[in-house]
């Protein structure tokens, strides 16, 4: 880990070791990944809900991301693919050496490309983004 620049960054997407000012490494990016993959899934993002939700005030963002480095996680629905909730899961990990690697994420994004290929294959037929998942709009998270 190096000794970078604490709080450096969006709050929403902050791991809890940059938001701890505690050093850190490529593992923060990995954190910041995971909020991306879950809010790709979700179709919304943290900070419009959290700021829609709230009083609209920016600090909110900051309370936010200090519930995050005491270990808070939103949930993750059950409803979406198992391998899509492990990858988030894994990425979310409170310590940053239980993360994965980007090249272990990446590896495991291409599978599941793959497997999507292999399905259409065998079904006959191409799908669409989010296709193949069981994707339905009340998927979303919040």
């Amino acid at each position: 880990a190096a000794d970078l620049t604490g709080r450096t960054g969006s709050f929403m997407y902050m791991a809890p070791e940059v938001t701890r000012s505690k050093p850190y490494s490529e593992k923060a990016d990995v954190f910041s990944f995971g909020v991306v993959l879950y809010q790709l899934f979700a179709r919304q993002t943290f900070a419009a809900v959290l700021l829609l939700l709230s009083r609209g005030d920016p600090v909110d963002c900051e309370i936010y991301a200090e519930k995050v480095a005491r270990g808070y996680r939103v949930p993750i629905p059950s409803r979406w693919p198992e391998p899509v909730r492990e990858l988030v899961a894994s990425c979310w990990a409170q310590e940053p050496e239980d993360r994965p690697s980007m090249d272990d994420v990446a590896r495991m994004i291409v599978r599941w490309g793959k497997e999507k290929k292999k399905r259409e294959k065998r079904e006959g037929w191409g799908m669409g983004i989010g296709d193949g998942w069981g994707w339905r709009e009340k998927d979303r998270a919040f």
